[in-house]
């Protein structure tokens, strides 16, 4: 079982090494745009084109729901929680959806159509019915990808399915171990309530277990939950009866999945969709919005393309930035209703933001 578990880590290990190499190559072969200083003038790229390239159907979602609330289209209803969005958007009555300015957009109407619909609606099916519509999606990608801002999709697609493919059957590997950890955890707890240890010590260290697990698993990912099975294993060393063998295998089995894991994590840095060129309009674009005086309300819906709702919520509610990152224009007036908006949704930059820093890289967008 050992050597079968060995050799499947490091097909593991190897699809992760091939599929990052592969896309340096296919980085490198892109032409890089040596003067950007054109492209880059917000007039040249909208704000939804500029969601899609820098945050994919997301980031898009996110700037046509500002822009909707912008323009008074619909109101919060609830405020949102920390865990679960709770806020719900109505309809604002005596609005007209159909003399929209941005109408003609499909990825605009599809919201103005969900927003307008009977009821109340949460921001996530606004967002929803935006990354669905596929026309108006299609035709802006080509257009990125024409202009040398996107890899090309077909082969980023295959290393994709490999990288995914692995990644998942990796993350199956655990759950058996987690349910062993679970198993053992109670036999062990028997045998310590049999030599004497108080049940109210005992019962409430099994019932525990599982919830902790899950936990892990809801807030920090399989890592987690592997970390957690390697710190049991360790404690097994201390607790008579239990064999040394079992902590070891725990223990190593938790060290090469973290390995393993560590590879996919180093090797995933040029695999996202962006091309240098793309890359190089990102910067360029933040550098010049960053210059700019008297923004208006375009520049704001740029700022939600390039940064995201969640980071304006940290930009106006004064929360830490990361060195380098700009006060993103905090005192306009719709930049500081979008932060409050982005708090009523209960995207708060907590862990939201924490998880983009932690997976930011060079190209970094899902399409």
């Amino acid at each position: 079982m050992s050597a079968i578990l060995g050799v499947l880590f490091a097909l593991f290990a190897a699809v992760y090494v091939v599929t990052g190499h592969k896309a340096r190559r296919l980085r490198s072969a892109a032409p890089a745009t040596q003067d950007v200083s054109r492209v880059a003038d917000p007039d040249v790229w909208d704000p939804y084109e500029m969601a899609l390239l820098a945050g994919g159907k997301r980031r898009l979602g996110e700037v046509v729901l500002a822009k909707l609330y912008l323009d008074g289209l619909f109101r919060v209803r609830r405020r949102g929680r920390r865990y679960l969005t709770q806020a719900r958007l109505e309809a604002t009555a005596g609005s007209d959806p159909r003399g929209h300015a941005d109408a003609d957009n499909a990825a605009v109407a599809a919201a103005i159509k969900a927003v307008g619909s009977r009821g109340f609606r949460y921001p996530a099916d606004v967002m929803a019915a935006t990354a669905r519509e596929e026309t108006w999606t299609r035709s802006t990608l080509a257009r990125l990808r024409g202009a040398g801002l996107l890899l090309p999709a077909k082969q980023l697609r295959r290393l994709e399915r490999w990288r995914t493919g692995a990644a998942g059957v990796q993350s199956v590997t655990v759950f058996p171990l987690a349910a062993m950890t679970l198993f053992s955890v109670m036999l062990v707890t028997a045998d310590l309530v049999e030599a004497g240890l108080p049940l109210y010590i005992g019962v409430p260290l099994f019932l525990l277990t599982m919830p902790v697990l899950i936990l892990a698993l809801r807030w920090s990912g399989v890592p987690a939950v592997v970390i957690a099975v390697s710190a049991v294993a360790a404690a097994y060393l201390v607790v008579p009866d239990v064999p040394v063998w079992v902590s070891v295998a725990g223990l190593i089995f938790g060290a090469v999945w973290l390995g393993t894991y560590s590879i996919h994590r180093a090797t995933r840095r040029s695999l996202g969709a962006r091309s240098p060129a793309g890359d190089a309009l990102l910067a360029a674009t933040r550098s010049h919005i960053g210059e700019r005086t008297g923004a208006g309300r375009r520049d704001a819906l740029l700022l939600v393309a390039l940064y995201g709702l969640s980071m304006l919520h940290v930009s106006v509610g004064g929360g830490r930035r990361s060195a380098g990152e700009p006060a993103l224009g905090a005192d306009h007036p719709d930049v500081a209703e979008l932060g409050a908006f982005a708090a009523a949704c209960g995207l708060t930059g907590g862990a939201d933001v924490r998880r983009a820093r932690r997976w930011r890289c060079r190209g970094s967008v899902r399409l």
